[in-house]
């Protein structure tokens, strides 16, 4: 997977009065219910992601954005070399470490760089992305989510977030 520069004559920004839903749910059955432990990521004033991951078994189950009252492209944003050893890491699949996939049903991978946590919806060429606080979703050229990348994460919070996710990462 390549992800093109995002700075690329991307200056729009989109403010919205209502929150804006965005919801990828998982599951191969929805005979059994089973309890989900839902990990937040953000803030109520600019965005809150919450994962849902099966108690039982830690698979993913749900991803969802329950609150974004601004998102807008990141103008600012751009990807660095792979040799460049400050800021982002290059986001090419084959530079990712810890690659896991979480549920072979689908295309679902969870990918762990520096301080940054990669989830991987498909193989599709990333031509935007849309960010809410500390969140990056990554869209394809049809603007269908492909990636979500969770970045900035302080060391006690990527502890816990493994602890909640140690039958992935």
């Amino acid at each position: 997977m390549y992800i093109k520069n995002a700075n690329e004559s991307l200056k729009e920004t989109f403010i919205h009065e209502e929150y804006i839903p965005i919801e990828v749910k998982w599951s191969a059955s929805e005979e059994k219910p089973e309890t989900i432990a839902n990990i937040k990521w953000g803030n109520l004033y600019n965005s809150l992601l919450e994962i849902g991951v099966s108690k039982a078994t830690g698979l993913v189950k749900c991803i969802k954005l329950v609150a974004a009252e601004k998102i807008f492209i990141d103008s600012d944003y751009k990807i660095k070399d792979a040799e460049c050893e400050n800021g982002h890491p290059m986001f090419e699949k084959e530079l990712l470490k810890d690659k896991m996939t979480i549920d072979s049903g689908f295309m679902l991978e969870v990918h762990v760089v520096e301080n940054s946590i990669i989830l991987l919806l498909s193989n599709d060429e990333i031509s935007k992305y849309i960010v809410s606080d500390e969140v990056k979703f990554g869209v394809n050229k049809n603007n269908e989510l492909s990636c979500i990348v969770l970045f900035s994460i302080e060391d006690k919070d990527m502890k816990w977030i493994k602890n909640e996710l140690k039958y992935m990462l």
